[in-house]
């Protein structure tokens, strides 16, 4: 009776062990489709044998550990990969982005309304007492300029997209962080029995592999199962089962700052540590692609509009003036060639030179003229002095302006202007504005274009255009990049640079996929699953219980006729 009730357990055993291979296969079968999903399998060994004679009899099969097929090694890489697909990825996004404000494919291009602005000066040139040449300027330029305010605003909106894109990212990282911590703690308080948390743990690294295309990190796996991540800095955001937070602190330029909470609000900032990852390519657009281009640009219209500016403040156009008033504002009481002036173009100052001022009588018709020189140290209050001191005008400093007024019966106008305070403070200056975000044409020119200073001479009126020429000379003259570029190949170089950084994003983004997409394939020949296979394990398993419940109708037949014997 004995071996007839050993040979029952020996089935029993069988049907239960094929039952949970069946199981498995079908639960690896219910999630081919699901992201980091590692295909399990039963893990069997014979039971342990008894001992009898003529020698020991086996008695059957054992499940011992339902087992993920996992490679550790392809799942580090995949994540080190994917750190800097995201990154490339970012990147990609960003300067096409970029690319698309500085798009020169058609006619409607910054480079060519710059074409069009010299191109205006040289037909005022042509014919420089023409109001509809002069017209034509006044709205080639003003298009020129909105174009500079335009790819101007576009950058600076694209900048504060990436700030958003960091915060929302450190929120996507918080989450990751806070469900594997939560994780950690769910696989420990399986693996302390015995058991394999398989489930969980393909959970955990699906979220590391999230994690690692926002940011790059390091890891490791503790002996109980959890696993330690460092971020950049070496500073933790999952210690076994807490997690810390990341956070987002406005710093001076307005942007956030990436800051580390230890827990206790005690904040370190890892901003400039943060490499690879989505993270990283967006602070680096933020905080030195984007913010370089913006430079390059402000760079291009501050030194046209001061280039322009300081040929037209010495010119004369057909009509002289009554008043005008400076378009910077400088502290009154600060030495104009200084910083401390707040100037935008203190540094042009040529101090112990000067310009002159011609005064116009308008019922003699007679000029006259007086050099006025700026002396180290002027301040906008003395050179108001200086210019108050001319029989014929007056002149007025408040709230940082100086307004030169033409007595009754007079005008005036400037010339041969030797220390650029003209330009510097914008009196008769043909742009207004300090960079790309704020040029525009002088609102003087915009409301009377006979003020536009065509000529150099007054006494040559009105077919003077030595000006306008010298000018539109400028177009060809190497006054950028260390006086080694024109305008138009500073541009042209700063576009060529935008398009280099698209194809150098592209090609890396294509390699890089093509690096993970061949880890994935790796991995899904270690880890995937096969339906084929699968279906072909469910045959033998099928088999397998079948051939085991056949013993137990076997083994019951043999005690139905053990005990009709009795």
């Amino acid at each position: 009776m004995s071996t007839i009730y050993a040979i029952m357990n020996t089935a029993k055993w069988a049907l239960l062990t094929h039952q949970k291979s069946l199981q498995v296969a079908s639960h690896n079968i219910a999630n081919v489709g699901t992201p980091g999903f590692s295909r399990q399998e039963v893990i069997l060994e014979t039971a342990t044998p008894l001992s009898s004679n003529p020698g020991q009899i086996g008695t059957g099969v054992r499940a011992e550990e339902v087992r993920r097929v996992y490679d550790r090694f392809l799942q580090s890489q995949l994540a080190k990969e994917s750190q800097i697909l995201g990154r490339w990825q970012a990147r990609k996004g960003a300067v096409g982005q970029v690319a698309a404000i500085f798009d020169e494919t058609s006619e409607t291009g910054l480079s060519a309304r710059m074409t069009e602005f010299w191109n205006a000066w040289q037909e005022l040139a042509n014919n420089p007492s023409g109001q509809a040449e002069r017209t034509d300027l006044v709205l080639k330029a003003t298009s020129m300029a909105e174009m500079f305010n335009r790819a101007y605003s576009n950058l600076s909106d694209l900048r504060d997209q990436m700030d958003d894109l960091v915060s929302d990212g450190l929120d996507t990282v918080n989450t990751i962080s806070t469900q594997i911590a939560n994780l950690n703690e769910k696989i420990a308080s399986v693996e302390v029995t015995g058991q394999n948390a398989n489930d969980y743990r393909d959970q955990r690294d699906q979220l590391l592999k999230d994690l690692s295309e926002m940011i790059d990190f390091n890891s490791f796996e503790s002996s109980d199962g959890m696993v330690t991540v460092f971020v950049a800095g070496g500073k933790p955001i999952v210690q076994g089962k807490i997690s810390f937070s990341l956070q987002g602190e406005t710093n001076s330029s307005g942007f956030y700052d990436v800051m580390w909470n230890d827990g206790k609000d005690n904040l370190t900032d890892i901003t400039s540590k943060i490499e690879q990852g989505k993270l990283g390519a967006w602070l680096e657009m933020r905080d030195d692609t984007i913010a370089g281009y913006i430079d390059q640009l402000n760079t291009l219209a501050q030194s046209m509009i001061g280039e322009v500016n300081r040929l037209h403040s010495s010119g004369v156009g057909l009509s002289y003036h009554t008043s005008l008033t400076t378009s910077y504002e400088a502290d009154p009481a600060a030495s104009l060639a200084s910083s401390a002036s707040g100037l935008p173009f203190w540094d042009e100052i040529v101090e112990g030179n000067g310009f002159s001022l011609w005064v116009y009588n308008t019922a003699t018709q007679g000029e006259t003229e007086t050099s006025i020189t700026v002396d180290p140290g002027d301040t906008l209050q003395d050179l108001g002095q200086k210019v108050d001191a001319v029989t014929g005008v007056s002149a007025t400093v408040s709230g940082g302006y100086m307004t030169i007024s033409a007595d009754s019966g007079y005008e005036f106008h400037f010339s041969d202007d030797q220390s650029d305070v003209l330009m510097a403070l914008g009196l008769n200056g043909f742009f207004d504005g300090t960079g790309a975000s704020d040029m525009a044409v002088n609102s003087v020119i915009q409301n009377d274009v006979s003020k536009i200073a065509a000529a150099t001479d007054h006494r040559a009126l009105p077919g003077d255009n030595r000006n306008a020429l010298a000018i539109a000379d400028l177009q060809n003259a190497n006054l950028l990049a260390g006086n080694t570029a024109t305008f138009d190949g500073y541009y042209n170089s700063l576009v060529g640079s935008v398009g280099a950084s698209l194809s150098d994003a592209k090609t890396a983004t294509d390699h890089q996929e093509s690096m993970v997409e061949h880890i994935e394939n790796r991995r899904e020949e270690v880890s995937g699953v096969s339906l084929d296979e699968e279906m072909t394990n469910l045959m033998e398993f099928q088999q397998a219980y079948e051939a085991s419940a056949q013993m137990i109708r076997v083994v019951g037949e043999m005690l139905d006729t053990v005990m009709s014997l009795v």
